[in-house]
């Protein structure tokens, strides 16, 4: 019975760890998405960035999630 409850006990922690891992990387790849998009093209120029035309497909798409 103890063991059952240990493992339990584990296995719930081990859910509970990823479920923040993954929270704390999503929370990472916004902010990043963030701070790209407040770069201007010289800025990304210089850094070596290239913003391809996919990115301003994800603009536009963001742009018409927020007005919905």
């Amino acid at each position: 019975m103890l063991r059952k409850i240990l493992v339990l006990a584990a296995r719930l922690r081990r859910f509970l760890n990823g479920r923040v891992a993954a929270a704390i990387a999503h929370h990472e790849r916004q902010t990043a998405l963030f701070a790209e998009q407040k770069l201007d093209p010289r800025q990304l120029d210089s850094t070596r960035i290239y913003r391809g035309p996919i990115d301003q497909v994800l603009a536009k798409a963001a742009q018409f999630r927020r007005a919905a």
